[in-house]
């Protein structure tokens, strides 16, 4: 779940900035944002900003950003395919990627499985030292690190072109899962454990990170304490997005 949570707040900004210098996706890409402005805006966004604990979230909640969730991925998906060269492939197929995780938001489950998950996410917060946050940390911060260090091309779309973005989230979702080991179902049990399994199998099935793209990924080192510690809200994104701010964009 918080990958896609994330890669939406990541489409969203797309249009703040365009490094690619494509002049005419500006304006396609902006009014993308405005079902999150009108969310945000209106009395369901103010009643979850003044929610104390996400487990306070209504299934109408769930229900209105899953509607914006897809009114955004959908706008942002005609736009990647009005601007965005098609030689830079892994962008469009990205776009179509994630409007198809979406369909996530038809399930009729999925407010108790999201609660589940919540509610994990609370206790592993509460137990002090979670391994599966700092894994994640770990991941961003040496993203991070390493896209301070990649020369820029200036073209904005040549990792896009190459695979390399498409690859290095692949080898980042496939490596905090093993960096995290069996925190999940330790300390929130097997249900919870099966939730996150079937979350992250529909996402590798759908980036198709089951082949070239998953293979030979390095090995994710053990977490620190710096990384236990880390705000990754004020650091470049693992899930890269061009345009968003940064080398890839955030995650």
């Amino acid at each position: 779940m918080k990958f896609i949570v994330v890669t939406l707040l990541a489409v969203a900004g797309y249009g703040a900035a365009n490094p690619l210098g494509i002049r005419s996706c500006d304006l396609s890409f902006i009014p993308c944002t405005t079902p999150m402005i009108m969310f945000i805006m209106g009395p369901e966004g103010q009643q979850l900003a003044q929610l104390k604990d996400g487990l306070g979230i209504t299934e109408q909640h769930l229900k209105s950003i899953c509607r914006v969730g897809k009114e955004m991925l959908t706008c942002a998906n005609t736009a990647i395919g009005e601007c965005v060269p098609r030689d830079a492939l892994d962008v469009h197929e990205l776009g179509v990627a994630l409007v198809k995780l979406m369909e996530v938001c038809d399930r009729p489950d999925l407010y108790n499985k999201t609660r589940t998950l919540m509610q994990c996410g609370k206790t592993l917060n509460q137990t002090g030292g979670s391994k599966t946050r700092a894994c994640g940390n770990r991941a961003v911060r040496l993203y991070n690190e390493q896209a301070r260090t990649t020369p820029q091309s200036g073209d904005g779309l040549a990792e896009w072109r190459n695979g390399t973005i498409m690859k290095d989230i692949c080898c980042n979702i496939k490596s905090t899962k093993a960096c995290s080991g069996t925190e999940v179902v330790d300390k929130c049990g097997r249900e919870a454990q099966q939730i996150v399994d079937d979350v992250l199998d529909a996402v590798v099935e759908a980036l198709k990170c089951n082949g070239p793209r998953g293979e030979n990924c390095p090995v994710l080192a053990p977490p620190t304490a710096e990384d236990e510690a880390l705000d990754v809200k004020n650091m470049v994104h693992v899930f890269p997005i061009p345009g968003t701010g940064g080398p890839g964009g955030p995650m």
